[in-house]
């Protein structure tokens, strides 16, 4: 889980890279600025199995 005050996603040029899988997060909580890779499919995958035995 990720905490912060603002989110924004950089995805780059999708014309240099349009098939990118991985999506570049950066924010901030406070004045502690951040940034994190985020792998899509493993992303999903994990909340696939995340929510699986939840009804």
């Amino acid at each position: 889980m990720v905490s912060a005050a603002s989110i924004v996603p950089d995805c780059g040029n999708p014309a240099e890279n349009p098939l990118s899988s991985e999506v570049k997060l950066r924010g901030n909580l406070g004045k502690a600025f951040w940034f994190a890779y985020l792998n899509i499919p493993q992303y999903v995958r994990a909340s696939v199995l995340n929510f699986r035995d939840h009804k």
